[in-house]
């Protein structure tokens, strides 16, 4: 196992065979990039068996051999599937609803107790910007503002936000000066989230929809505390983490298909009664 890299604990030995994967992660693939998405079948356990999932699994046992539970929340790492969809050329569905997505993934004898959809609100441009940089940005800002009040509109629908930090960034070359943004607190919330609802017993299955292998450690602590708790993880286009991969009990991609599929009407009117449509670069 390469030096950093997560360990799993004795309860998930069982699980985990770090011969193989570092063979697998050795084995240069033609063509891919880090991130890049697994095109094909997926594991549909974290057995040997390997099976083609498009969605989640409907036939998981427990490790007692039970069949699975039923209620699913979902936890959606907002700003992984906006750059998934965007990296794939998915502009004109980045007007998603979450919920319709996470339900097209279900089988009917899972319920869905919610979708809790984690982001950062982006600023517009700042006096020291070039005028056409500030225009792009709050340009972005709009779009996003639009989109998130759109959502609020979503029953079932949870939204937590993290925020962004701006910080100065310098070349060595010419001396350039920019400000870079990084999105911070938002893989911490999807992991409290995660861990406080598989403690509290408010779901017995986690659907997982990112591709940060930052969010590997919850997945090993649930599997570690609770083994009737079944954690998936759903990739966005585009996006992988074989650490997610190598923890989840199964994992699938999402396809072009199920995102088309779950779009909000162009128009969306909010409970004050504003009228909120789908921004022009979306369609």
């Amino acid at each position: 196992m390469p030096a950093g890299s997560l360990r799993p604990s004795p309860a998930l030995q069982e699980h985990y065979t770090p011969a193989a994967d570092a063979q697998k992660e050795e084995t240069p693939v033609a063509g891919r990039r880090a991130g890049d998405a697994i095109s094909g079948g997926v594991d549909g356990s974290i057995g040997e068996e390997r099976a083609e999932v498009k969605s989640m699994p409907k036939e998981d046992r427990t490790a007692e051999g039970s069949p699975a539970s039923k209620r699913v929340i979902a936890y959606i790492d907002g700003f992984n599937l906006y750059f998934g969809l965007r990296s794939k050329g998915m502009r004109p569905y980045l007007w998603v609803d979450p919920v319709a997505l996470v339900e097209s993934l279900l089988h009917p004898d899972q319920q869905l107790i919610g979708v809790k959809y984690f982001t950062s609100r982006i600023s517009g441009g700042n006096p020291a910007m070039e005028k056409s940089e500030r225009s792009r940005r709050e340009a972005k800002r709009v779009r996003q503002a639009t989109y998130l009040d759109a959502l609020m509109t979503v029953p079932r629908l949870e939204i937590h936000y993290g925020h962004f930090l701006e910080k100065p960034e310098r070349c060595r070359s010419c001396t350039a000066q920019w400000l870079r943004s990084e999105e911070k607190k938002t893989d911490v919330l999807i992991a409290s989230h995660m861990l406080t609802d598989a403690f509290e017993r408010t779901c017995d299955q986690s659907l997982l929809i990112s591709g940060d292998s930052d969010l590997a450690p919850p997945i090993g602590i649930i599997r570690d505390r609770f083994r009737d708790h079944r954690v998936v993880v759903a990739f966005p286009p585009d996006r992988y983490a074989a650490e997610l991969k190598r923890f989840a009990h199964a994992h699938f991609e999402i396809g072009a298909a199920k995102v088309r599929k779950a779009q909000l009407p162009d128009s969306v009117r909010t409970a004050s009664g504003h009228e909120l449509r789908r921004p022009t670069e979306w369609t």
